[in-house]
């Protein structure tokens, strides 16, 4: 399969459409157009992040941001057409695809990890979880404390609010709301129903206005990994979130404890330990660019960098392509094998100037197999 890296997202999806779901059971080998780089594992590695990136950041109509620092993602309500819920259907295969992937490269290619940063909620109606109010904390916190304060004011006697909902949801819903005893429609809010009323706001907000676009996800995921999988291994939503996207946090220590060293470095130079002070510096962005250009995957693996084979390592090389040059030359990366070439700087300074600049360029272009 070839895409071309700026148009990741809409090339992959011309590439699956109208195939079937069979063909995401298949193997997959994943070429850039224009790029070199024989794909051994690392470019297809590119691909999932690429493109998850590319369904996280570029896709306004389909996700919008939530959560406490709203650096999470949410279905976009407003994001229930025909064209839409087709894309939705492909994030479910697209997710699938690289738990699918992970379990049939073993550890001399690692897993793959997808920067889909969804909110909790939405991991748990991927496993069928029913929702509560507390979800809505997670989503929205604002929201959650005007609800919550619903239930501590005395309303009886002020002219509130009016149920206009016609309520509905089929049987099988996922995150079905608590059973009503009568029609919703048409009454006003008392200290008798309040608790009621919240709820049923608090599930129209979390569920009511996403259920097709969330239909068309879990429907999706479920052709290619059965839920009687992941019941059989009783996920919770943190787990599942943690084996589709890795963890979020990049431990250093545990990358700098496991990092091997070859072709003239043992790790006592003066450069390798510039290099990890500038990693260390990092936040947690930059630490995840860092890793996307060492290694096509901006995800630490769930069960930490030492289960990785080959390890992350770095390699020694010459400062100058050429004597006459002026101008070191840029660190550079092989996906495949996590290597990292190292120029034996002169400087902290030099350094960091070189891998900022070689990440913030590998973002678009340089990282190869």
């Amino acid at each position: 399969m070839e895409v071309r890296r700026a148009r990741c997202l809409k090339d992959s999806i011309a590439m699956f459409a109208g195939k079937g779901h069979t063909v995401w059971r298949q193997p997959l080998k994943v070429s850039f157009l224009g790029e070199a780089g024989m794909d051994s594992g690392g470019v297809t590695r590119e691909w999932f992040s690429t493109l998850s990136s590319a369904i996280s950041r570029g896709s306004p109509e389909l996700f919008c941001p939530a959560g406490p620092q709203r650096n999470q993602l949410y279905i976009n309500p407003l994001s229930s057409t025909p064209p839409h819920l087709r894309k939705f259907q492909f994030v479910g295969l697209f997710m699938a695809k690289a738990i699918l992937e992970s379990s049939a490269r073993g550890k001399e290619l690692g897993p793959i990890t997808l920067n889909l940063p969804l909110c909790e909620p939405l991991w748990k109606l991927l496993l069928g979880c029913p929702l509560n109010l507390m979800d809505l904390q997670l989503l929205d916190p604002t929201e959650f404390r005007s609800l919550m304060s619903i239930l501590d004011m005395d309303i009886d006697g002020l002219i509130f609010e009016t149920f206009a909902w016609n309520f509905h949801h089929a049987s099988a819903a996922p995150g079905q709301a608590p059973p009503l005893s009568s029609s919703c429609a048409g009454f006003s809010v008392t200290n008798h129903n309040k608790r009621e009323y919240v709820l049923l706001k608090a599930h129209k907000m979390l569920v009511g206005t996403i259920e097709a676009q969330m239909t068309a996800i879990i429907d999706a995921f479920h052709t290619i990994i059965p839920r009687e999988l992941l019941d059989k291994y009783a996920f919770t939503s943190l787990e599942l979130q943690l084996l589709v996207c890795g963890e979020q946090r990049v431990d250093v220590q545990d990358l700098k404890r496991h990092c091997k060293y070859e072709d003239g470095y043992n790790g006592k130079e003066d450069v390798i330990a510039w290099f990890w002070d500038v990693v260390e510096g990092f936040d947690d962005a930059h630490r995840r660019h860092l890793l996307q250009f060492w290694s096509g995957s901006d995800g630490q693996p769930a069960e930490g960098f030492g289960a990785l084979d080959p390890a992350f390592h770095i390699v020694a090389v010459e400062r100058l392509y050429d004597p006459a040059d002026t101008t070191a030359r840029l660190p550079a990366a092989h996906t495949c094998f996590r290597q990292l070439d190292l120029p034996r700087y002169r400087s902290a300074e030099e350094v960091k100037e070189k891998i900022v600049t070689a990440i913030t360029l590998g973002q678009g272009y340089m990282a190869l197999s």
